[in-house]
């Protein structure tokens, strides 16, 4: 929303967790020895551990990313 491109977010009782979504940015990458424009986004995950498992809350954003990477999976 202000171009932020990372914000940790903090939570509170009774959340269990925050999702972050900072701006996206042009980044220059190496693909097959070539440089290329992609566009990269901050995701940041607060969650309070006495309630959720990390290793549960980083799959969380792994699925995220994937649907993010390929959107035609929701679709199916």
């Amino acid at each position: 929303m202000f171009g932020m491109t990372a914000i940790t977010p903090v939570i509170s009782p009774p959340e269990v967790a925050l999702l972050s979504v900072g701006a996206t940015r042009a980044t220059l990458a190496r693909v097959d020895g070539q440089s290329v424009d992609q566009k990269l986004l901050t995701l940041t995950l607060s969650c309070d551990h006495r309630i959720l498992y990390g290793a549960d809350a980083a799959r969380l954003l792994a699925e995220i990313r994937e649907l993010l990477e390929a959107p035609l999976r929701l679709a199916f």
